[in-house]
């Protein structure tokens, strides 16, 4: 069957298909059982067209639990051979899925902090004050090290100094994050990536992987509180997942 991501891989491409052949079961009971409904036979056609109804939506919603839930990485103890093959980075995401599904942050709400730094490096820049057109966002960009959208960003909002930034209310930081986001959202670099120092935070890469998933609520920094929450098999999953980390590559 391979490791835990091949096989959720596979089982995901067999409820895919399956699915699709739940559809075309609900499609065509549904017709057949019209029909015959249309021809006197009511019983038999709803029987037919229920049928059709309840392939398709078990279907769906295994297709569902699998994408949402992670599939069996938080229903059973995990093996090494789950986890055989796996490289360091996979096996770090399937551990911080278990954190993620208790709730837990990953520290994105720090993320602005890098922004205060572009703001720190066009003031030793420019001691004087500035102003830069829009011609020269790309080339002074290279200069400071970020990404054009980013310096353009700082460069529309007095907000974002390291000094203002530790004044602001947790709503005002929400409201500069959520534009950032709809500004940058296909630039290759994210502002939660970035912790208060304003260096790269690598755990803040997996919030932007489980924010698009609608059971992903994060309420805490706390490690001993999602652990707190976890299963017991859960705890062993995670154990098991870190061994395997500290022999990857």
């Amino acid at each position: 069957m391979g490791n835990i991501i091949q096989a959720n891989e596979k089982r995901m491409n067999l409820l895919s298909n399956i699915g699709c052949l739940g559809c075309f079961m609900f499609i065509l009971t549904g017709v057949i059982g019209c029909n015959i409904i249309e021809d006197g036979g009511s019983t038999f056609g709803w029987i037919l067209f229920g049928v059709g109804v309840v392939l398709y939506l078990f279907m769906y919603s295994q297709q569902y639990i699998l994408k949402e839930g992670g599939g069996p990485l938080t229903r059973r103890k995990l093996s090494d051979e789950d986890l055989e093959g796996l490289k360091k980075e996979d096996l770090e995401r399937l551990r911080c899925h278990i954190y993620a599904r208790h709730g837990y942050n990953f520290n994105v709400n720090e993320g602005l902090y890098y922004l205060a730094v572009i703001d720190d490096k066009l003031h030793k820049l420019y001691p004087n004050g500035y102003r830069i057109s829009e011609s020269e966002i790309p080339e002074l960009s290279n200069v400071i090290g970020c990404h054009a959208q980013h310096l353009e960003f700082v460069l529309q909002f007095n907000e974002l100094s390291k000094k203002n930034l530790d004044n602001l209310s947790e709503e005002k930081k929400e409201e500069l994050r959520t534009n950032l986001d709809s500004r940058v959202r296909y630039s290759n670099m994210k502002i939660g990536e970035y912790n208060r120092k304003g260096d790269y935070n690598s755990k803040s890469i997996h919030y932007y992987y489980f924010k698009h998933y609608d059971w992903y609520k994060p309420t805490t920094c706390n490690m001993k509180e999602v652990y707190s929450k976890m299963s017991e098999i859960e705890k062993y999953n995670v154990e098991l997942i870190k061994a395997h980390e500290a022999k990857a590559q």
